[in-house]
């Protein structure tokens, strides 16, 4: 006599459905599959991770130095303070991009936190751009020494200090996301590290114009860091043979 238990107790390969037999079988993200069947999934995986969004991400470094050097090496002027901003506005644009691959890569809908954090912080330099291009060459706004007073245009401060609270919030949120993906970004205890500089650095330079840079350089190393997603780690020899 047949028993319903008797159905129930076939053992399924996860992926394909089919029946499974144990000397072909392997654990597979806390289930069971067949060894081939696990395998292609490893190899798709590795095949739909797309590094692409980090790469883009990571350039935002370049194209906010490019443009903040020149502020301090060249001198001090309506111009340059104005395409410093937009550099950093466009830097935050592309960053936003790495944050995006975060979402879509692994699957983590709070990363869409930063991104649209990102996006926010880069419209208030953008504003704070336009506000220099209006202003910078009325002469209310230089010292008698020459010096051009950037913080004296009106709603500067404002647009300013708003951009660097946001960025604040921007470290914290990246802190946040790399801690919810420890072991997944990167080997080693290197993320782990920048996680924590970032929750402790906004402390020091929440109002300081600095943070942007460094919030730049460590989130660029996050990205340029970024590996395929560990979720068959318990079918590590398919995962060589995948790749």
């Amino acid at each position: 006599m047949k028993h319903d238990s008797d159905e129930t107790s076939i053992v399924r390969c996860i992926i394909c459905g089919e029946t499974l037999d144990g000397a072909e079988s392997v654990r597979y993200v806390g289930a069971v599959a067949h060894a081939s069947c696990a395998a292609k999934s490893v190899e798709n995986q590795f095949e739909g991770f797309d590094r692409s969004f980090f790469y883009i991400g990571s350039t935002g470094l370049l194209v906010a130095l490019a443009t903040y050097i020149p502020l301090y090496s060249l001198g001090i002027s309506s111009r340059l303070y104005a395409l410093a901003f937009v550099g950093i506005a466009i830097g935050l644009v592309l960053q936003s991009v790495g944050f995006l691959g975060i979402q879509r890569n692994y699957h983590m809908p709070r990363a869409n936190v930063p991104y649209f954090l990102a996006l926010i912080t880069a419209a208030l330099y953008s504003g704070a751009a336009v506000l220099l291009i209006v202003f910078g060459n009325d002469p209310l706004y230089y010292h008698e020494s020459g010096a051009f007073l950037v913080m004296s245009i009106p709603m500067m401060v404002t647009f300013l200090s708003a951009a660097f609270l946001m960025t604040g919030f921007l470290m914290v949120m990246v802190a946040v996301v790399i801690f919810m993906l420890e072991g997944t970004i990167s080997d080693g205890i290197a993320n782990r590290i920048i996680g924590i500089l970032l929750f402790v650095l906004v402390a020091f330079l929440v109002d300081n114009p600095l943070n942007i840079m460094i919030e730049f350089v460590l989130v660029s190393f996050v990205f340029l860091t970024a590996r395929p997603p560990k979720d068959w780690s318990e079918v590590s020899e398919l995962e060589l043979r995948a790749s």
